[in-house]
């Protein structure tokens, strides 16, 4: 198990990286975009990844997974879990789902292969990293809960 105090230096790391690197100019200047994450959630950067990729410019508001935030409730009641897309007041969930809109809605540098059968292999390897990794994710959050 990893030193808590390694694990606080890495998270003020990633949130300087966080600061600099991810708000980067969106293509749609006009849109609002927010994304609710924890800093060292595997699926979370997922999002954060396909943000980056395509250039899109968004805010991103820390949340704890202890203590969820009223504005995380709202925006995803049923599974009450980051990460949350919040474009133009619309909430988006399940990271998969997220990247798969943010790969629809801002079209410059497809995320997705073009072909069918392509881009239908690439879900279902992305799933299947999900369905592989959700007991040690899970793990992950009851430690990372405890920070």
């Amino acid at each position: 198990m990893q030193d808590t105090t390694q694990v606080k230096e890495r998270r003020e790391i990633f949130k300087t990286f966080l600061g600099t690197a991810f708000f980067i100019t969106s293509t749609m200047d006009n849109d609002q975009v927010t994304l609710l994450d924890f800093w060292a959630s595997p699926v979370g950067m997922r999002v954060r990844i396909a943000l980056a990729e395509k250039g899109v410019k968004y805010e991103y508001k820390e949340q704890s997974l202890r203590n969820k935030s009223v504005l995380l409730l709202e925006m995803n009641p049923v599974h009450r879990k980051i990460p949350v897309l919040i474009h133009n007041g619309k909430p988006i969930c399940e990271s998969l789902n997220i990247v798969q809109y943010i790969d629809e809605t801002w079209k410059q540098s497809p995320l997705l292969p073009s072909d069918p059968y392509e881009r239908t292999q690439s879900m279902f390897w992305a799933d299947f990293v999900d369905q592989k990794l959700k007991l040690e994710l899970k793990k992950l959050d009851r430690v990372l809960i405890n920070l």
